[in-house]
């Protein structure tokens, strides 16, 4: 096989060592309706849409990403319920939010709040902030603003003692969290968590990717470089 120079209109490669699961909204389809996304890294971790109503608000974007509805559209992967947390993970999303302001919080995806780890956006400020649960501890950090209708790549990163948020590539936020997941109890999903089960994601969402380890900041970077 021959492996060329990467060209003008080539993108470099993601990081593939530990990847465990990789979603990409160019595979959404609303016609035919896509009733069962395809995991992209061979594993198998398939998610399943659920109230999507196939539309351009509601399902694909018509272009690369899934609208969720903030009503009841989410996606669950039932491949990853009840599996115990590895001590270490990476956590990579790129999205965009509909939302200007509000008083709760929207959940973009993980376990639960009370289990493993959720990343939310706070609707006052379009915070986005990653929650994870040690030794039955929560530890939340916050990372760089949203800006309603423009992507952005998120990825949370936790190495068994820190845990790390970055936007587009650059490290915002960084907080001791040791210790030990609990088993979560429910479904990973992206744009709802079964115990808060009213804060449902208004956005897009483009691609979301789940490692067995903490990613490196070069390789977040890369990963950045390569989701544009």
């Amino acid at each position: 096989m021959f492996f060329g120079l990467i060209g003008e209109n080539q993108k470099p490669p993601i990081v593939t060592n530990g990847l465990v699961l990789w979603l990409d909204g160019h595979s959404f389809s609303n016609s035919p309706p896509t009733t069962t996304w395809v995991d992209n890294s061979g594993n198998n971790h398939n998610g399943i849409p659920a109230n999507f109503g196939y539309t351009s608000t509601s399902g694909s974007d018509g272009g690369n990403g899934v609208a969720f509805d903030g009503v009841d559209d989410n996606i669950p992967i039932p491949s990853l319920v009840n599996t115990a947390m590895p001590q270490t993970f990476t956590f990579e999303i790129m999205l965009s939010t509909k939302r200007t302001s509000g008083a709760a919080f929207d959940t973009i995806g993980g376990y639960d709040y009370n289990n493993g780890f959720v990343l939310y956006m706070a609707q006052s400020g379009l915070v986005p902030t990653v929650r994870v649960f040690t030794n039955g501890v929560a530890t939340n950090i916050s990372g760089a603003n949203l800006i309603t209708g423009v992507k952005t790549h998120i990825v949370v990163t936790y190495d068994g003692n820190t845990l790390s948020i970055y936007s587009n590539g650059i490290l915002i936020s960084s907080a001791l969290a040791t210790g030990t997941f609990l088993t979560p109890t429910n479904n990973y999903c992206l744009g709802y968590a079964a115990d808060r089960p009213a804060n449902f994601w208004y956005g897009n969402i483009y691609m979301n990717r789940l490692y067995n380890r903490a990613l490196s900041a070069s390789e977040v970077l890369k990963n950045y470089n390569a989701s544009k």
